[in-house]
């Protein structure tokens, strides 16, 4: 069992520590600091996202292992408890396998409790049902597959808007198309035409905020815009990060962005002057090698 710490929580999983890890993420007006750091699984192999489902108290998390000539992936299950009345947070490493497949490299959860995932070796966006993962049945739907149509090979990256019961996603940088799809996860639509979102710059990254989506580019930029308004997008931030941007997530007024390649996590505001510019939240001394995913738990401002 990971030892207790008291704040709120981010999760990340490190690619080049093959590890799940947790930190104290302190709060302080519009600056954040990430300072204590331990470690919940050191046996991963390529871990991507993360998704939290805080109803039920479970972690999922994607790891791929390449290890082998026959690629394998896999999702797995945490189960976690949380004091609120002492922000006390401890999670058991002890894993669980929800799904089994080729590469899966995200994972959300909606509303009722339902796993989403995309396996981009497979070339799927599948689903978990609530009552399978409650009953520990590991049995999955493809909701949407690569048959007949390029939109899916090298799926990316997907968000749900929870409101609206609708999933998006992108393809993978190394072979993007540039657009953002989208498509109902309720009631489900296994066929197109999916609705393509088509912007100035070619996404890799989405987020869906309420009535805005958020996505990164090649560069490294976020760029915003308002859903069925209008098709102008404006930049969320100043800089160009470079092409290591692998996960936006959003927590209070501001985006969390995880950087791969530099090995740093930035955040930017979201209200106030356009463009932000980025802050880095790790202190120096922690090195978090190559963070691809990123996920909250709170205990402070719930």
């Amino acid at each position: 069992l990971l030892s207790t710490i008291k704040a709120d929580f981010l999760l990340f999983t490190s690619l080049g520590q093959h590890s799940l890890l947790v930190g104290k993420l302190d709060y302080m007006g519009t600056a954040l600091q990430i300072s204590t750091v331990g470690s919940i699984d050191t046996t991963l192999k390529s871990p991507r996202k993360i998704s939290i489902n805080t109803e039920t108290k479970k972690i999922y998390v994607c790891d791929i292992d390449n290890s082998n000539d026959a690629l394998k992936g896999y999702i797995y299950e945490y189960n976690y408890t949380l004091d609120i009345s002492t922000a006390q947070l401890t999670v058991n490493g002890n894993k669980t396998i929800v799904y089994e497949g080729y590469e899966p490299v995200d994972v959300a959860i909606d509303i009722y409790g339902n796993l989403y995932f995309a396996d981009r070796g497979a070339a799927i966006i599948g689903r978990v049902s609530a009552s399978n993962l409650a009953s520990r049945i590991r049995k999955y739907e493809i909701l949407y597959s690569n048959q007949g149509t390029s939109s899916l090979s090298s799926v990316g990256s997907i968000n749900f808007d929870r409101q609206r019961q609708l999933l998006y996603w992108t393809r993978d940088v190394n072979n993007t198309d540039g657009f953002i799809y989208k498509s109902w996860a309720e009631p489900f639509i296994v066929q197109e035409p999916f609705e393509r979102l088509t912007y100035s710059e070619v996404a890799s990254q989405v987020l869906v905020i309420r009535d805005t989506i958020y996505f990164t580019t090649l560069s490294g930029r976020i760029l915003s815009v308002k859903q069925k308004l209008t098709n102008v997008c404006e930049l969320v931030t100043a800089n160009a990060l470079g092409e290591g941007i692998s996960v936006i997530i959003p927590y209070q007024d501001i985006i969390l962005a995880a950087d791969k390649l530099k090995s740093v996590i930035y955040q930017f505001s979201i209200k106030g002057p356009k463009p932000a510019n980025e802050t880095q939240i790790m202190d120096k001394e922690l090195k978090i090698a190559s963070p691809v995913g990123l996920a909250i738990i709170r205990t402070q401002h719930n």
